[in-house]
């Protein structure tokens, strides 16, 4: 399971990402999921998609120094979910994510990332769910046929307040959609009370997986506090033939879900450990 094993550098934001890199290779992990995330000050997009073989240059040369490899690059355009979401009411806006979400491709390729993650979506007043959720479909399709010609997996991570925030939304969107696979956050389903066995049916179409734990009215806990049996996860994923990373989702984050209230680097520790427990 080392091999397996990633971690998210969005986990130490008040770290340079320098420093955070050398804390994920401390812990005995070598793949990052690198994150191309607003409001954060390690790669935020404006800076690191404006010029993307000069990003990828300085972001790989960071990533060499410690020992690591990318198992992702994740893109979040805006801080608000809604500001550049691929299903935003306005054309002019859809384009520029897509132009954006371009640029994030060239930068993955040029890192030598296996894919690319973004949000699918959010849901905006006054319009339809069922026409905003068949726009999604349209652009995240149109996106992961752009990622499959550049040899790149294409995964979206459902979220609490997205166009899909639960299993059965995502079984949706998923069977209107053709290429688009699935970054399986568990938590984000605990949170709102749903058991991991809902989750069972979105396998198949899971290509990322983010770790860290959760339950109900708690999309982060530690490790041994939540609802969620991720050594049996990895076993039905494992057993199903999954190939891809398990990252280490642990974060800390100001005003979003009381994130502040775990040890990241202890958790990540943990559910490190958990993970390379022998399978059952």
């Amino acid at each position: 399971m080392t091999s397996r094993l990633a971690c998210a550098d969005s986990a130490f934001p008040r770290l340079s990402h320098d420093v955070a890199l050398a804390v994920i290779a401390d812990l005995g992990i070598d793949a990052v999921d690198v994150c191309i995330w607003a409001g954060y000050d390690h790669n935020p997009p404006e800076v690191a998609l404006a010029d993307p073989a000069r990003s990828a240059e300085e972001i790989g040369a960071r990533l060499e120094r410690h020992g690591l490899h990318p198992a992702d690059v994740y893109l979040i355009l805006a801080e608000s979910f809604e500001d550049r979401a691929v299903n935003h009411p306005d054309e002019a806006v859809r384009d520029d994510a897509y132009r954006q979400f371009e640029a994030t491709l060239d930068l993955a390729v040029r890192l030598g990332s296996p894919g690319v993650t973004i949000l699918p979506g959010a849901v905006f007043p006054g319009i339809d769910e069922g026409e905003s959720l068949d726009l999604a479909a349209r652009e995240l399709q149109r996106r992961a046929e752009q990622a499959g010609e550049a040899g790149l997996r294409f995964t979206v991570e459902p979220h609490f307040r997205s166009i899909v925030p639960t299993p059965m939304r995502t079984a949706v969107l998923l069977e209107r959609t053709e290429d688009v696979g699935l970054a399986l956050d568990p938590s984000h389903f605990a949170f709102q009370g749903y058991e991991l066995e809902d989750c069972f049916p979105l396998l198949s179409r899971t290509q990322h997986v983010h770790l860290r734990q959760g339950g109900p009215g708690l999309v982060q806990a530690r490790t041994h506090e939540g609802t969620i049996d991720y050594a049996l996860l990895r076993d039905r994923l494992l057993d199903g033939g999954y190939e891809g990373y398990f990252t280490l989702e642990y974060q800390w984050e100001e005003g979003w879900l009381d994130f502040t209230r775990v040890d990241c680097i202890g958790e990540t520790a943990d559910m490190r450990d958990l993970m390379l427990e022998p399978r059952r």
